[in-house]
């Protein structure tokens, strides 16, 4: 999930690098279209951003796993901008009334606050925004205690300040229930999974079974049940390990020949589900995923086999008797000689 994570940040960073760095040239573009008086911050704010938001797209596009570097410099480019525009805004735009990128440039803070807490862990992220924004105000004070600030704009920066302190404490809290819903999210996937193969284990199929028949139209829905030929004998023969990979090895084949309309489970031991919805043939199905099994080259024993019971509902049919008719089918097709496919309606 973690990992997940992070490749779904390097998406949001490949998406904003260009995006902001548009934003910076339109920025540049008024300036210029309106003959605006520029200082050097301003070109220095606006250059140094757009050239590290370049430079970072770049990297990440040619350099997959240099992510949490890109990420890192992002915010230390980002905050020290903010920290040297910041005293600029305060100490020569506001006293000479000169605020034409003020106030925009300081709607983007909370922006900045976001990142470090997604990029750093909670408290170290906690304590570089409190640091950041104590150093704000702590050179707002400087200056207005050496100029004179009109009213409004005295009340809007204690706002500002006061709002983004509360801001800051909002997203330490926010961040602690999210590893909270994380946590949970992972206990209920792991509680819902077999730890061997990876495929959803029996209490997660029962699940999906009680939401097909509450839920559901029932009436274009199957199950094939399937269990490994002989297995007992792999153990004997090979150990335990070789029959754990044949396990192992027969999942992946399920996950990568599944189709749309098909969920994969294991039932338990050796024995696996196929719940498929849909008009498609539950037989035909059934005996394409036979005959896939029969023809793999499994690596430590070469040549298994498969007998599958598939049963369709049927009026009146509840979750336990469709399952008893699939089981009684696969029942039927270890009788007649294993290896095969066996209905009944």
């Amino acid at each position: 999930m973690l990992q997940q994570f992070e490749e779904l940040k390097r998406k949001i960073f490949l998406v904003a690098f260009p995006f902001f760095g548009f934003s910076l040239l339109i920025n540049q573009y008024f300036y210029k279209i309106t003959s605006t008086t520029l200082h050097f911050e301003d070109f220095l704010k606006d250059y140094l951003l757009l050239a590290w938001f370049l430079t970072g797209f770049v990297l990440l596009i040619l350099k997959r796993n240099w992510f949490r570097a890109v990420e890192v410099i992002t915010l230390i480019v980002v905050t020290s901008v903010l920290l040297l525009y910041f005293q600029h805004i305060i100490f020569m735009e506001i006293p000479r009334g000169y605020m034409h990128d003020s106030g925009g440039f300081l709607f983007w803070v909370p922006l900045l606050y976001i990142s470090i807490f997604f990029t750093l862990h909670k408290k170290k992220a906690l304590f570089l925004t409190i640091t950041i924004h104590t150093v704000n105000a702590a050179m707002a004070a400087l200056a207005f205690s050496q100029y004179e600030y009109s009213e409004d704009t005295s009340r809007i920066l204690l706002n500002f300040f006061i709002s983004q302190y509360v801001f800051i404490l909002s997203l330490f809290y926010l961040q602690e229930l999210f590893k909270v819903y994380l946590v949970n999210q992972q206990l209920r996937d792991i509680a819902h999974t077999d730890h061997l193969t990876g495929l959803p284990n029996r209490r997660k199929i029962d699940e999906i079974l009680t939401k097909q028949f509450e839920g559901l139209n029932p009436a274009v829905f199957s199950i094939i049940l399937f269990d490994i030929d002989h297995f007992k004998s792999i153990n004997d023969t090979y150990g335990h390990d070789v029959g754990d990979q044949v396990l192992k090895e027969m999942s992946s084949l399920l996950k990568i020949n599944r189709q749309e309309n098909q969920f994969f489970g294991r039932w338990g031991g050796e024995e696996f589900i196929l719940i498929q919805t849909g008009d498609s043939s539950p037989e035909i199905e059934a005996e394409r995923i036979r005959s896939m099994i029969n023809s793999h080259q499994f690596i430590e024993v070469y040549a298994v086999t498969a007998s599958f019971g598939v049963a369709t509902y049927r009026q009146g049919d509840d979750k336990y008797s469709l399952l008893s008719r699939a089981d009684a089918a696969l029942y039927k097709s270890k009788e007649n000689g294993r290896n095969q496919v066996q209905f009944l309606t």
